[in-house]
């Protein structure tokens, strides 16, 4: 099998592939617009959490509109396609595929990391799974609002535990990871991320210091599929790769 993509993914993706998932979650859209009534949403930074005030990233009309890592702060043309019908950060479209086709009907943890108010983990809770562990610091949004879709949802979850253990790992709304990835993990799931330095596939990534953290490759970690337009790819252990690749055919742009 020979490698793909502007980062030697085993295979490439087309989210658009995907419609007929998204268009059956749509309508779960009203209970996040609904979560949102009462919250000011702010383009800038001077927004006060304790008043109910948001950043934009949160505001379900900008949701087509939000910055895109591969060309920042610019947009791509796929953000306007009316087939991704959700209250859904682009790039979680492809993550919301992945997981739902890698991992259906399967108790498996998932960890969303800069998950804000944890739309991805909503969607995927409408599609029957349970185990949701959330990180983030709540910086550009209160908690409550996270609080306001989860709450009337009965969605249960744990949030910023250090020592949860993932089977999927989904960082597509931040720079760097919050925490250090585990061997067992078996699915990470990021953006176009312009901070990455790609070292070789089979070796992992390299990731630069932050906040005095330095985090190690993600060793055992290849390369499994990139979106063909350019909002994302995901990593897998090599010994899900066969198994994942075939499980991803219905959805490939290179076959």
């Amino acid at each position: 099998m020979s490698n793909k993509g502007l980062y030697g993914a085993k295979i490439l993706v087309d989210i658009l592939k995907g419609h007929k998932l998204y268009s059956s979650l749509q309508k779960y859209n009203r209970d996040i617009i609904k979560a949102t009534e009462g919250y000011v949403m702010q383009s800038d930074r001077n927004y006060d959490l304790t008043k109910k005030e948001a950043s934009f990233w949160f505001d379900p009309g900008a949701v087509r509109n939000l910055p895109m890592s591969s060309n920042y702060p610019g947009n791509l043309p796929i953000q306007q396609d009316p087939r991704l019908d959700l209250v859904l950060y682009v790039p979680n479209y492809f993550s919301l595929l992945l997981i739902n086709t890698l991992y259906r009907a399967q108790n498996i943890n998932i960890e969303e990391q800069a998950c804000g108010m944890g739309r991805l983990s909503f969607y995927l809770s409408k599609l029957g799974f349970e185990d949701f562990h959330l990180m983030d610091n709540f910086t550009q949004m209160p908690k409550t609002l996270l609080d306001a879709l989860m709450g009337p949802a009965g969605i249960k979850y744990t949030l910023n535990d250090i020592g949860y253990k993932p089977t999927v790992l989904n960082l597509v709304g931040y720079t760097y990871f919050i925490k250090p990835v585990l061997p067992e993990t078996e699915l990470v799931i990021i953006s176009d991320n312009t901070t990455l330095v790609i070292d070789d596939a089979e070796k992992g990534l390299m990731y630069r210091d932050h906040d005095l953290v330095k985090y190690s490759p993600l060793e055992g970690k290849v390369c499994l599929a990139e979106d063909v337009n350019g909002v994302g790819r995901a990593y897998c252990n090599k010994d899900k790769v066969d198994e994942f690749v075939a499980k991803l055919k219905q959805y490939r742009s290179d076959i």
